[in-house]
């Protein structure tokens, strides 16, 4: 998977429904019909993204949290945010 430029920007799909199940979040698509359940740490993307954030601001932010390497941190946010943007449930703003 091609890594996100740093100023790659994402937010959360405009309308998208969701519901916190202990640390994990169940989103729905409501025009599709789509569910997408995510665990804590993609909770907490969820969260960083309700406005739009660059890649590298999701990074920033995410390795002052937890106690990760910044490799893997960009390992699996860069999977998280395609997979969900594939669903439809992310929006990529550009640069």
């Amino acid at each position: 998977m091609d890594q996100p430029s740093p100023t790659q920007t994402y937010c959360q799909k405009e309308g998208i429904l969701f519901n916190k199940i202990d640390a994990d979040l169940v989103l729905m698509e409501p025009a599709s019909g789509k569910y997408f359940h995510i665990n804590a740490i993609g909770a907490r993307i969820w969260e960083l993204i309700a406005t739009p954030r660059s890649f590298e601001s999701i990074i920033a932010t995410l390795l002052s949290e937890y106690e990760v390497s910044r490799e893997q941190c960009e390992a699996e946010v860069t999977p998280f945010l395609q997979n969900a943007a594939s669903k439809g449930f992310v929006t990529n703003v550009g640069e």
